[in-house]
């Protein structure tokens, strides 16, 4: 069986509901998805940095991906989806992010 978010908002819910009578299911759902709402707030901020949250752990970018994100990127140039200009906005913070955290990204490969 799969469960979506709303699906599991909604079990534990219907569990804890006698517990927290003044609290609706909108609200509830709001409550605990409000941690996850934090993390992508801070991560389109792009200064990517470790977020930690009890009881849900730590949430970092990975040089790797960030690799990924930038080889994505230069194909997308280099096929003319993308211009030289917008190609290095979105890189500038990728690359800095790399070189602050000791590692390279060959443009050429």
């Amino acid at each position: 069986m799969i469960y979506t978010t709303d699906k599991l908002v909604e079990d534990y819910y219907a569990q804890v509901k006698d517990k927290y009578p003044d609290i609706e299911l909108e609200r509830f759902a709001r409550i605990c998805k409000s941690p996850f709402y934090f993390i992508k707030k801070i991560m389109e901020d792009r200064t990517f940095p470790v977020i930690q949250i009890k009881y849900l752990g730590k949430f970092l970018v990975y040089p790797g991906k960030v690799k990924a994100i930038l080889k994505s990127l230069k194909l997308s140039k280099e096929k003319g989806a993308m211009t030289p200009e917008d190609y290095e906005t979105n890189t500038k913070d990728l690359i800095k992010f790399l070189k602050e955290n000791n590692e390279t990204f060959d443009a050429d490969n």
